[in-house]
Order: structure tokens, then C-alpha cells, then sequence
């Protein structure tokens, strides 16, 4: 069982998707709304059967992501100035 999550858990991480980060003008100051936003509650498991467990896992594992990307990002705009831009 724990295998399995493990597994899962590895199987997801290379699944996440990266935005481009391009320099803003050297006038700009501001930094997105978008990134300003708290990251997501992760989700409960709501039990124990690996089909919950997993499902619950890639959702997991898809919100760090996410927030990683967002915090990684929100620490280069502070640094460099830069703006997030979604493609």
C-alpha cells in the first residue's frame, strides 16, 4: 500500500507544468495580483482505500506544485522585478 502511494506520489511530481517568466519593463514596479493570492488548503483524506489514497494523492501533489511555482515566482518578482506572464 504505501508502495503504491510512494509510487504514485513519484509518477505525479514530473507531471507539473511551468509558466514563463519574462522581465517587465525596468518602470514597473508592481507585482501581479495573481501572485499575491495565499496558496490553496490542501484537501483531507477522507479514508483509507488506495483508490482514495491516490486520487487524494495526485491532488496533493498537483497543489504543491502549483504553490511552489507561485511562491518561486513571487520571490524572483521581489528580487528581479520580474512579472509572471500565463501562457
Amino acid at each position: 500500500m504505501k508502495n503504491l502511494v510512494l509510487l504514485s506520489l513519484l509518477l505525479l511530481v514530473g507531471c507539473a507544468t511551468k509558466e514563463k517568466v519574462v522581465p517587465a519593463p525596468a518602470t514597473s514596479t508592481t507585482i501581479p495580483e495573481a501572485l499575491l493570492q495565499e496558496c490553496k488548503v490542501l484537501p483531507k483524506l477522507e479514508d483509507g482505500r488506495a483508490v482514495t489514497v491516490v486520487r487524494w494523492s495526485a491532488k496533493v501533489v498537483a497543489q504543491y506544485n502549483d504553490c511552489k511555482f507561485q511562491h518561486s515566482a513571487l520571490i524572483k518578482a521581489v528580487a528581479d522585478k520580474e512579472i509572471v506572464i500565463k501562457k
